[in-house]
């Protein structure tokens, strides 16, 4: 029987076909690693070298993992082709520190995946689900959800282009749960 984690990661893997098709033997960063199942099906599914960062230790799937601060990446610049940052961005307390870094150590850009505030409904109903979802976890919960408008103004002060987006919507028992994949370049 397979694993939460395990089940999720088949379940959003396919989602990066439009982005990482083609791309074999290039290298990714996941940002947020977690359980680490998603960059091991990302890896499978593409070709992909990958790597992961993380705030604390929580890899089941064998992944070359760094643990960091939350603020300052530990590696060179253009280290990797893409640092992948999956519903991670809202548990960050400084989302443009985070950005900033994985602008840096990227070279041919960021993926990022990510929910949005579309309502005060649906804010309550997505801070809730964070909360149930991740706090019990000790993960790091600063209920950092976004408007599209609030997300497209941070990239563009960080100087970040979207160059792929797509959009997702999934309903969850009261509320629907909006997110948005992207994939971001310097200007």
């Amino acid at each position: 029987m397979l694993s939460h984690d395990k089940k999720r990661a088949r379940k959003y893997a396919p989602i990066f076909k439009g982005i990482l098709s083609g791309e074999s033997g290039c290298s990714l960063l996941d940002v947020g690693l977690g359980s680490g199942w998603l960059a091991k099906q990302i890896q499978e599914n593409y070709g992909l070298s990958v790597e992961g960062l993380d705030v604390i230790d929580t890899n089941t799937a064998n992944i070359k993992l760094q643990i960091y601060d939350g603020l300052h990446f530990p590696f060179k610049d253009r280290s990797f082709d893409y640092s992948l940052i999956f519903a991670t961005l809202h548990h960050c307390d400084d989302i443009p520190a985070v950005l900033k870094e994985a602008s840096r150590v990227s070279r041919k850009g960021i993926i990022i995946y990510e929910n949005l505030i579309t309502s005060k409904y649906n804010k309550f109903f997505e801070l809730l689900h964070d909360f149930i979802s991740n706090r019990y976890k000790l993960i790091n919960c600063p209920y950092n959800h976004k408007s599209y408008k609030d997300w497209q103004n941070t990239f563009n002060q960080l100087g970040l282009k979207i160059c792929h987006e797509q959009r997702f919507s999934e309903h969850k028992l009261v509320f629907t749960s909006h997110r948005v994949l992207w994939l971001l370049r310097p200007y």
